[in-house]
């Protein structure tokens, strides 16, 4: 029965992500904007990935996975409209590019609540330990900084706060993690944190 709910939620799951991807995607083509092109594709990314990722050997519990769920659809609270400062867009497209590379490098190991599906070493993870937290930050922080407003600061500091806590549950959940942390120092930020 578990097996069938969790198939379940991941073509659930995967179909939400196909939304975003066909949003994005459309937004691209109509404006001929690159950072929409890039979130579309990564959207895309994200869905493949959810729908074939490996099975967990721990999972978090239920509701550490439903605040991972709201953590990973909030930045969508980020509002970013015409007219907006151009600055963030470059933090944005740099965070977009680095969370492309985490993604990839993390492939059927992906999983939106902390599990265990295998600790990755390579690629961005050679630099920070959570480098798809540390890129999401960085389009977050460009969108919010593009249209600076009360509220995309609420929403940028709440999602630090949300991704903060994702990390901490996931470092104690994932087997080899204290041998990891070792090599690897610095949680999102080389030499501060």
């Amino acid at each position: 029965m578990t097996m069938n709910l969790n198939l379940i939620f991941n073509i659930l799951a995967t179909i939400i992500w196909i939304l975003f991807a066909s949003f994005r995607l459309r937004v691209s083509v109509e404006n001929g904007n690159l950072l929409s092109f890039l979130l579309a594709l990564q959207s895309g990314i994200i869905a493949y990935f959810l729908l074939m990722r490996r099975k967990a050997s721990k999972s978090s519990q239920l509701s550490q996975q439903a605040f991972a769920w709201f953590g990973a659809i909030a930045p969508l609270l980020i509002r970013v409209d015409e007219g907006c400062s151009t600055i963030g867009i470059y933090f944005a497209f740099a965070g977009t590019i680095f969370t492309t590379w985490a993604l990839l490098t993390l492939g059927r190991s992906f999983g939106i609540a902390p599990a265990d599906r295998g600790l990755v070493q390579k690629g961005p993870y050679k630099i920070v330990r959570h480098p798809m937290y540390a890129g999401e930050l960085l389009v977050l922080f460009g969108g919010a900084i593009s249209c600076f407003s009360t509220k995309n600061i609420l929403v940028f500091f709440t999602l630090f706060l949300t991704f903060y806590l994702r990390i901490r549950w996931e470092e104690k959940i994932i087997t080899g993690y204290e041998a990891f942390k070792k090599r690897v120092p610095w949680r999102l930020i080389p030499k501060i944190w």
